[in-house]
């Protein structure tokens, strides 16, 4: 749960407190039928698909998102989760508690089979990084809830939906959140849910313009059914079946190629590389002795307020990568012996390492963190 905070891939969804998602989920229960959706709106054009089988005490899971930041997914007893970002809601309950050692949401999908078991195991963490994010969960029981802050909005009636950026206090507020959320309302409220109602209400409110809607699912959570859509198409579907596809092993698969060619994709896709491309050509890249890498290999500590985040620094095949999840890296490129940086869709990452620090900075942040 650490990327709850908007790093950009591997580190700004931890780092940076921008709102810059803007996704909606969904979910509708009747005795017939249970399913869930999410759209995700993010500038990052690279959507992923990670498949984790159970393993012992484990449950398997399928998530969804982009680099190194899965955003949403459903576990195999039918939990689905989506997380968002928020307008501040203040922690005042669960502020004394220890944090998780890890990703909270992870946990949560590999371990609970219903949506009273998730509350459970929040009320054991303090949910200080729920302060600008929430998590929306849905379960096969027809229950669904929206955790923000310390609070827990649960449904009432057939149907909940959660939108970015608008929390419970703000929900009848006028504004741009307010008119999504009002539409997918109109589109859902007194009718019988179905797959195709779905996809059209996720089709109605996906964003076209700045951080464009890159990948939309519709959860049949009874049925262990998936229908994914790339990047404005609804006319394509790529279906997934949950018990079959977690058999064939972990794996993480980027979406784009699931799908037929997408020309407005492409060409958004285009416009990002570019764009990468020109930041890394701002740095100049030197040859150095890769024996120097295990002397930076190792767990570190910074802090956000009182909110702890790990970095990782690990090596693979003669290269130095950067983490803060389990779920993706960054490599670094040498600009010295101890000065390196990374590039993402916002910009440059320059870190340099000390004997017992990593120090990372951007044009408009900078974090210091110490070894473990």
């Amino acid at each position: 749960m650490r990327s709850l905070y908007i790093f950009i891939s591997v580190f700004i969804l931890s780092f940076c407190h921008v709102s810059l998602y803007a996704c909606t989920g969904l979910y509708y229960s009747d005795d017939d039928i249970i399913l869930a959706g999410s759209n995700l709106d993010w500038f990052d054009p690279v959507a992923k698909i990670w498949y984790i089988p159970s393993q012992e005490d484990k449950y398997g899971v399928i998530y969804f998102g982009t680099n190194g930041a899965p955003q949403y997914g459903v576990n195999e007893k039918g939990i689905f989760f989506q997380r968002q970002m928020n307008s501040y809601v203040k922690v005042t309950i669960s502020g004394q508690r220890p944090f998780y050692e890890g990703s909270l949401f992870h946990k949560i999908l590999q371990e609970c089979t219903d949506l009273e078991e998730v509350i459970e195991v929040l009320n054991q963490y303090n949910l200080k990084e729920l302060e600008r994010a929430k998590i929306f969960f849905g379960d096969l029981n027809g229950n669904s809830m929206i955790v923000e802050g310390d609070n827990i909005i649960k449904k009432h009636g057939r149907y909940q939906i959660c939108r970015a950026l608008l929390s419970n206090s703000q929900i009848n507020q006028p504004g741009y959140q307010y008119n999504i959320y009002k539409k997918a309302e109109s589109m859902i409220k007194g009718k019988t849910a179905s797959i195709d109602l779905f996809r059209e209400t996720l089709q109605e409110v996906s964003a076209q313009k700045r951080n464009p809607t890159v990948c939309s699912s519709v959860f049949d959570l009874k049925n262990g059914i998936i229908y994914l859509y790339y990047f404005h198409d609804f006319r394509n579907v790529y279906k997934i079946d949950f018990n079959e596809e977690i058999k064939k092993g972990q794996r993480v698969i980027e979406i784009h190629e699931l799908f037929p060619k997408n020309k407005k994709a492409n060409k958004y896709r285009k416009i990002i590389s570019e764009q990468m491309e020109s930041w890394k050509a701002t740095r100049q890249i030197v040859e150095i002795d890769t024996n120097v890498y295990k002397n930076y290999v190792g767990k570190y500590r910074t802090y956000f307020g009182d909110v702890p985040q790990t970095i990782s620094i690990t090596t693979g095949q003669d290269k130095l990568y950067y983490s803060t999840s389990e779920f993706g890296k960054a490599e670094l490129l040498p600009t010295s012996l101890t000065t390196f940086f990374f590039v993402y869709v916002d910009g440059v990452w320059d870190v340099e390492f000390t004997e017992n620090s990593v120090v990372t900075k951007s044009k408009n942040y900078s974090y210091k963190a110490y070894r473990m």
